[in-house]
Order: C-alpha cells, then structure tokens, then sequence
C-alpha cells in the first residue's frame, strides 16, 4: 500500500510539476531519473551536453521534492 501511494504521489506531483518545465529538460530527467538510460545517451539523443542533462535531471528532482512536500503538507 505505501509503495502505490508513493508512486501515485509521484505521478501527481510529476503532472503539476512538468508544466514548469521546457520539453527537453523534462525528457532529460525522465529518461535518466526514470527510464535509467545514462546521461551521456540522454545528450546524445536530445543534442545537449552530460551536463545539461544532469543539470535539468537536478532542478526537476529539486522542484519535485518541493511538490511532495507541498502536497504531503510538510511546508
């Protein structure tokens, strides 16, 4: 039960959150974060450096902690 609510919370903050984003940021932190394909295949596949990738993987990560803890009403 707790695995299938932390994965619905997940996908909810994920939709409110996505919005926030440029389409490739977003791709970038999906297909790392999720998908677990590597930085450097990400770059390779959207055009930007490793290190645009882990940087937008980072930010979205950053800003999806925020949404949980908003919706989890721990702010």
């Amino acid at each position: 039960w707790d695995a299938d609510y932390e994965r619905q919370l997940f996908h909810f903050a994920a939709n409110i959150v996505k919005q926030d984003f440029t389409e490739a940021t977003w791709r970038a932190f999906w297909m790392t974060a999720v998908d677990g394909a590597s930085g450097r295949d990400v770059a390779e596949q959207l055009g930007l450096t490793v290190a645009a990738v882990y940087l937008a993987k980072g930010r979205v990560m950053t800003r999806l902690k925020e949404q949980v803890k908003l919706l989890v009403g721990e702010e």
